[in-house]
């Protein structure tokens, strides 16, 4: 039985919950292989850290496209008001014995954009030994994060004040 060769297309460029900027993904089902047929039933799984429904409008997980014509698929970003980063929303074609997936394109990802301000990481400052005696030359304080991220860095910037002068 001949089937149509189904190839899958990212956007051009990324979807962003400001202004609900919607990117699409594209669908191509090749007939040139001979397959006469007209509509082609598509499968697919929607992957990444973008979720169907909570990040992005709900889309199903089937669909019958058009032989040789491109065909789509809106990606409208949910504007949730959470701090989220970037996040991706990936299709990859799901065999289903109709269609032939192109080995070049069985996937493609859209990436969604965050419009809300990242929160600033938690930090604590305690005293180890809150107070400075003539002598003794220091005090001892000690920053720190409850949960550290050992990938990044973390600059914090303090400011010192009080009546006491360095010798």
């Amino acid at each position: 039985e001949v089937k149509p060769v189904v190839r899958v297309l990212g956007g051009l460029g990324p979807a962003s919950e400001s202004h609900r900027i919607s990117k699409t993904f594209r669908f191509f089902a090749d007939t040139s292989n001979g397959y006469n047929g007209s509509a082609v039933p598509v499968t697919f799984a929607l992957e990444g850290s973008a979720v169907n429904g909570a990040d992005y409008t709900s889309v199903p997980l089937s669909i019958s496209i058009s032989a040789d014509v491109l065909n789509q698929i809106l990606i409208v970003p949910i504007d949730d008001n959470l701090p989220e980063g970037t996040e991706h929303a990936r299709l990859r074609l799901v065999v289903n014995g109709r269609f032939r997936i192109d080995p070049a394109s069985p996937e493609a990802t859209v990436d969604i954009l965050d419009n809300d301000p990242a929160v600033p990481p938690e930090i604590s400052i305690t005293a180890l030994e809150p107070v400075a005696l003539e002598s003794r030359h220091s005090a001892r304080v000690r920053i720190s994060r409850p949960e550290p991220d050992p990938d990044a860095d973390l600059d914090v910037p303090f400011a010192i004040s009080g009546d006491a002068r360095p010798s």
